[in-house]
């Protein structure tokens, strides 16, 4: 079960992702995404909304 943090962390990296904002930062939400093992769904997320 994912919790509301988890879901919004997904969306903060998906936005810096079609911002492009400071790779730094993104590698840190990318990495804590690993922690809490829900990069998987983020990337499939991304994945959709570009196709969009």
């Amino acid at each position: 079960m994912r919790t509301l943090a988890d879901k919004e962390l997904k969306e903060a990296y998906i936005k810096a992702c079609e911002q492009n904002l400071d790779p730094l930062f993104i590698l840190q939400l990318r990495k804590e995404l690993e922690r809490r093992q829900i990069i998987r769904e983020a990337l499939e997320e991304k994945k959709r909304k570009r196709q969009i």
